[in-house]
């Protein structure tokens, strides 16, 4: 009997590893798929953009400044968002480095005054757009 019951618990544990296998498989599948969604979609739009901001340039009117400017704006959120990507992936490497940070609020009686005086902290440096 006691054979018996090691040989189901053996059965049992393997049937279990075989569902996390699955589930890990399954889960590593979705996340690429994710991934190369954001990638595939971030290409189309930047395509669009790039055109679209050729088609301002060489015309004439009076809003194109802003049109460029709109178009510059949707281009920092596709590269945000491709940033931010890499960052759950993982692939993004930071390193700890120690700044100075000056924090100041607004106060009636004060005007600008710092309310935490000069102390070093640590903060998360990666790329330089991402940089404190």
């Amino acid at each position: 009997m006691r054979d018996d019951a090691l040989v189901a618990l053996d059965n049992s544990i393997a049937s279990l590893q075989s569902n996390l296998l699955h589930v890990q498989s399954s889960m590593d599948a979705q996340s690429r798929q994710g991934r190369d969604m954001i990638v595939e979609l971030s290409h189309q739009l930047k395509t669009t953009l790039a055109s679209l901001r050729l088609y301002c340039e060489m015309d004439a009117s009076a809003h194109v400044d802003e049109q460029i400017e709109q178009i510059e704006r949707m281009e920092r959120m596709i590269a945000d968002l491709l940033r931010l990507e890499k960052l759950r992936a993982g692939s993004d490497d930071f390193a700890m480095q120690p700044i100075q940070l000056r924090c100041g609020s607004w106060r009636s009686d004060r005007g600008l005054s710092p309310t935490i005086p000069q102390q070093a902290v640590a903060a998360f440096i990666g790329e330089k757009y991402w940089s404190l």
